[in-house]
């Protein structure tokens, strides 16, 4: 039988009983919920700061890496996007200082299949430079007011949230191919998902920040294990998932 750092992996499908408290809490409870911008109406900086900025669109992400592209990879997409922009003419303004991307957010596509992204790590490896994003994605910014774990609330992201966004995709795409069918007119396009979508999810969150760090630890050791511990891995993000999801099946 397979053990993890003296745990059956069978442990884990009770491993909510190796906690503290929990509590049902909606998107909207832990984070403010905003979109990006449209580029072509602002200026490359911040106002007040002048800080000089970089936008980024859903090309500019690696999400197989979880990393934001390198420079000489952004350079080349820039210059596409500086050629077509520049047909276009409108009064631009400065970027709100609070549009710069931050360490604790955490970002989701609109268009086509959601996928998540934490800034945790994305923005360490390349430091020092400031991004915005363009409107093609919702920013997560954790509460102020809220003391949590921010790698634990990211993980919570990835195993209950975006698959819920999945779903609700799928059922949107699946209602308008039927749509198309039966009136083939017009071409149908639409966001994945609505910002009352997201903000109406409701998970089981642990209360304790030790126990939130806690589940982290044990993830980080076993990423650390690597190809060793995938299967362990599997088995740990379902079992953290299905105590962290509301009304299992």
């Amino acid at each position: 039988m397979s053990f993890f750092f003296g745990f059956e992996l069978k442990e884990f499908e009770n491993l909510k009983a190796g906690f503290g408290e929990f509590r049902l809490r909606k998107i909207s409870d832990l984070f403010q919920l905003s979109t990006g911008l449209i580029q072509s109406r602002y200026h490359n900086r911040v106002a007040e700061s002048n800080l000089s900025v970089r936008f980024l669109s859903l090309g500019d992400f690696d999400y197989d890496e979880n990393r934001i592209k390198n420079e000489d990879e952004l350079n080349i997409l820039n210059r596409l996007k500086l050629k077509s922009e520049s047909q276009t003419s409108s009064k631009k303004t400065e970027i709100p200082f609070d549009k710069v991307l931050r360490s604790t957010d955490y970002i989701i596509n609109m268009r086509g299949e959601p996928k998540g992204f934490s800034m945790v790590e994305a923005l360490n490896i390349v430091h020092d430079l400031n991004y915005v994003l363009a409107n093609q994605f919702y920013i997560l910014r954790p509460n102020k007011d809220i003391p949590y774990s921010i790698p634990y609330l990211h993980r919570l992201l990835d195993l209950v949230v975006i698959p819920e966004l999945k779903r609700v995709y799928y059922q949107k795409k699946d209602e308008l191919k039927e749509k198309k069918r039966k009136d083939s007119s017009d071409k149908i396009s639409f966001n994945s998902f609505t910002m009352s979508d997201l903000s109406e999810i409701s998970f089981n969150i642990l209360v304790d920040v030790a126990d939130q760090e806690k589940i982290i630890d044990k993830l980080n050791q076993l990423k650390a294990l690597k190809l060793e511990a995938i299967e362990n891995e599997k088995t740990f993000n379902d079992s953290f998932m299905k105590f962290s999801i509301v009304n299992p099946n």
